[in-house]
């Protein structure tokens, strides 16, 4: 967790100095990007602690970068369970697209394991109905 307190600090800034921006672009990528880059290589308990803390600082879990890709898709053509289920818990928007929808490329993860039941559609799907119950702002 010595790398939490690093990311900490770089976003709080230093009081005189306002910390990093959570949405920062530099070429096709954001922190969240190169956090799930790197998060095979770390406890996934890791990288849902940084991913909150990316948020508490007013990270936009729904930006799109590398050619309009959002993160969720990006975990989706990646087929990790896990991070799916991590990003739909910070908020990502379960219809997001790109070149399909994202229940598009559920079905194509689901299709590489059958035995697991359908189990991304699932987990999208409790997502969307999570999302529709929730009052429309006026």
């Amino acid at each position: 967790m010595h790398d939490m307190g690093v990311v900490k600090f770089l976003l709080q800034g230093d009081g005189l100095h306002t910390g990093a921006n959570a949405n920062q672009k530099v070429g096709k990528s954001t922190p969240l990007r190169v956090l799930m880059a790197h998060w095979q290589s770390r406890p996934l308990s890791e990288f849902e602690a940084m991913a909150r803390l990316l948020q508490d600082h007013k990270m936009d879990i729904n930006l799109p970068v590398n050619k309009g890709m959002s993160a969720l898709v990006q975990a989706l053509l990646d087929c990790s369970y896990e991070l799916v289920d991590i990003l739909l818990q910070l908020g990502a928007n379960p219809e997001s697209k790109y070149r399909k929808t994202a229940s598009e490329w559920a079905a194509k993860c689901d299709s590489v394991e059958p035995a697991a039941g359908g189990k991304f559609t699932k987990l999208l799907e409790k997502f969307k109905k999570k999302l529709e119950a929730k009052p429309k702002a006026a």
